[in-house]
């Protein structure tokens, strides 16, 4: 598809790392989930019955939500934004930051204004009028800024003279990376290729006790390198397997339930 609908590019990541409260937090419900998989584990009989504990064990899905929820919304993220736009957003570039949530759309926003004031910074979101969006979309379209976005650009809204993106908040839903990944790929006049920036957020270096950080590596690094793999800078692939070993994390292996653990 690349090539043909869409156009190339090149992916670069940021590592940011949690704060001690937010690894502590990280900590306690990650010893939540695994004495939780522990009781629940031995009703399970084979991996395809994963799915089902997850929907069925409620306690289970809320601490699921709630840990994926502290890599999204890493105090750090803030000041990655406003690093990589200060040293890497180009002067003519039209970029889009993916937020978790308003909060961080709106600090992010604020850390950019602050810092660069040489930027045409726009924000879209779901609380804005119809008239509002169409606005900022046209903006964009036509004159370089960013637009600081949460979901609620990533269907239905077709931009193709964005040529840039960093992504502070995920999913390990690949329908959705790989949606905001087409939002930058789309083509247009004179755009031959977009920049694709990703956060990886990685365990606190005070990390130790007794709780494998794989599946906060995993979810982050699995996103990358799907990323990576596609992009013409092919060589990031190995900065990420770097990590990998760093961590003693096997993205081939697929264990089924160690997203749980």
């Amino acid at each position: 598809v690349l090539g043909t609908f869409l156009c190339r590019y090149d992916y670069d990541f940021e590592v940011i790392h949690l704060t001690k409260e937010e690894q502590k937090d990280w900590d306690e419900i990650t010893t939540q989930i695994h004495r939780i998989f522990s009781i629940e584990s031995s009703k399970i009989k084979a991996l395809s019955k994963e799915q089902s504990l997850f929907s069925k064990n409620i306690r289970l899905k809320s601490l699921l939500i709630k840990r994926s929820r502290i890599l999204k919304n890493a105090e750090e993220k803030i000041n990655c934004a406003r690093r990589v736009i200060s040293s890497r957003y180009p002067q003519e570039g039209r970029w889009i930051i993916y937020c978790d949530n308003g909060m961080q759309l709106e600090k992010v926003a604020r850390t950019l204004v602050d810092n660069n004031s040489f930027i045409n910074l726009l924000t879209y979101h779901s609380k804005m009028d119809s008239f509002s969006k169409e606005a900022a979309l046209k903006y964009i379209e036509n004159r370089p800024g960013i637009i600081v976005s949460i979901r609620c650009l990533d269907e239905g809204v077709d931009i193709p003279s964005v040529d840039g993106a960093l992504i502070l908040a995920s999913s390990t839903n690949p329908r959705e990376y790989i949606q905001r990944r087409g939002r930058v790929l789309r083509k247009a006049v004179n755009k031959r290729k977009a920049t694709i920036i990703d956060s990886i957020v990685l365990p606190n270096s005070s990390f130790a006790n007794d709780n494998d950080p794989a599946p906060m590596i995993q979810s982050e690094l699995a996103r990358a390198y799907e990323f990576a793999s596609h992009a013409d800078n092919v060589d990031v692939t190995h900065r990420l397997w770097k990590l990998c070993q760093e961590y003693n994390v096997d993205l081939n292996h697929d264990s089924g339930l160690s997203f749980l653990c």
